[in-house]
């Protein structure tokens, strides 16, 4: 799923763009196409400027109400936001386990100085992930909290402009650049941008460098300079933890975003096509205003009186195909977003198809979740230890937690559960490995231990028992 990262960062921001436009929805999309083609309205032949990526060009000869009206005429389906959302709702479906080396609820409660927990600063990672498929930790300190504390800070794609791996014998590739940019505030209560640098110093030592642009020269300016201490002792290392690693990756719903986009113009088109030749209308042959009073209504208790013999009145209704090849390719376009992003989502198994049969077919949706949780917990794992071990002067403790990889996409039927039962009863499925199965199949509880479902079938009637339910595990 990685893409060529000779891709310049131009490139990337018009991807990442346009993955939040498409995850934002029908509004998002409108506005961006009507800022990329306003400059190009300048007379009834003008067209979106050629250098300019728009989602959707204007049609020769619009003006700008005109192309506003064009675009407003369509229905933007939300596929893309709606499959980042279940995809999240999947990994979430069970809470994050967090395991720690002792007792670390304030700072695992609020780990952002924000108010947000661990489990919520996760999920943030995983939208930003699933969304354009590149986020980062940084761990800093401030001293602005009662004497100062640790804490998380996030950030996007687009906040990440550059960075140096340097390898170091006995630690692999390690960081010793990364340039940020972030907003402040100036005098005037304005947003301003500036960058923010972390490097490794020629001393082996971690340095932030903070810069911002001169107005009167327009080049970046040093206004701060860090360096971070634990216990009074400098930092070697960069306290920085991408999501996945370093490199810019393609994201994850990418080519269902673009799918998104085509489905839209196509139904920008066929609404375009209706709004013209749905109503139909009166047309007059053989006759002229000047044969009349200059005036001909319809409708209600209207009369048309023509005096020309030879002259025809009736109805221009639109008869060809044109329409209907579009309703069929916004078909076609529906089906290809389905494939793309939602078979994981269904509960609903194919004719004929068995549990194991619909586990593999979406064996591929469900590896790329499993990855991006992984990824997640790693990095933020890694992230949580290094801020309690600031917090506390450098402790030697560990904070860990693990999101739900467990993406069983279809319940068990019938047929699954009578040969499981028949296993047990002749003595083939040891019945933890019965129990398992019906975790997995949605039929056990995640509240209910083994114990627990144990005790449910002793007071069952003896007919309904697998018999030889034994359990030699209690989780």
């Amino acid at each position: 799923m990685r893409m060529n990262t000779n891709m310049t960062m131009a490139k990337w921001e018009v991807i990442w763009k346009t993955m939040r436009d498409v995850v934002a929805g029908r509004d998002a999309v409108i506005e961006h196409d009507i800022v990329v083609c306003g400059g190009g309205f300048g007379s009834r032949d003008a067209i979106a400027r050629p250098h300019l990526y728009a989602y959707v060009n204007p049609l020769g000869g619009q003006l700008a109400t005109d192309y506003t009206s064009y675009l407003m005429r369509g229905n933007f389906f939300g596929a893309t936001d709606r499959t980042i959302n279940a995809f999240a709702g999947l990994i979430f479906a069970k809470e994050p386990e967090i395991e720690t080396s002792g007792d670390f609820e304030d700072y695992l409660g609020d780990v952002d100085l924000q108010g947000t927990s661990a489990r919520d600063f996760a999920q943030k990672l995983v939208y930003e992930e699933l969304t354009v498929g590149r986020v980062g930790i940084l761990v800093d300190y401030t001293t602005d909290n009662d004497g100062g504390r640790s804490y998380l800070s996030m950030f996007a794609a687009e906040s990440i402009k550059c960075y140096r791996e340097r390898f170091v014998k006995g630690a692999g590739k390690v960081l010793v650049f990364l340039e940020l940019m972030e907003k402040y505030q100036d005098n005037d209560g304005k947003d301003c941008e500036q960058k923010r640098e972390l490097s490794i110093d020629s001393d082996g030592y971690y340095l932030q460098r903070v810069l911002r642009i001169d107005n009167k020269t327009g080049v970046y300016i040093e206004v701060e300079r860090f360096e971070p201490k634990i216990n009074g002792k400098r930092m070697s290392r960069i306290p920085f933890y991408f999501v996945g690693g370093c490199e810019i990756r393609k994201p994850l719903l990418l080519d269902l975003a673009h799918t998104n986009l085509a489905h839209w113009r196509n139904d920008i088109e066929l609404a375009h096509g209706l709004h013209f030749a749905a109503i139909p209308t009166f047309c007059i042959t053989g006759h002229t205003q000047n044969d009349s009073d200059g005036k001909i209504t319809i409708g209600g208790e209207s009369a048309i009186v023509l005096s020309n013999p030879n002259a025809k009145a009736g109805f221009a209704e639109f008869s060809g195909a044109g329409l209907g090849s579009l309703r069929d390719r916004g078909d076609d376009l529906m089906a290809q977003m389905a494939a793309l992003g939602s078979n994981v989502l269904s509960s609903e198994r194919q004719a004929n198809e068995t549990l194991g049969g619909a586990e593999l077919r979406t064996a591929g949706e469900r590896g790329a979740l499993t990855a991006i949780a992984r990824d997640v917990g790693i990095a933020l794992s890694r992230a949580l230890t290094a801020m309690v071990s600031w917090a506390l002067g450098g402790m030697d403790v560990t904070a860990e937690i693990e999101l739900n990889t467990d993406f069983g996409a279809h319940r068990m039927d019938s047929q699954m559960l009578t040969a499981l039962i028949n296993g047990v009863n002749s003595g083939i499925i040891p019945m933890q490995v019965f129990v398992d199965n019906m975790r997995r199949g949605g039929i056990v509880g995640e509240g209910l231990s083994n114990d627990d479902y144990m005790a449910v079938i002793e007071n069952e009637p003896p007919s309904t028992k697998p018999s030889n339910a034994t359990l030699d595990n209690n989780d």
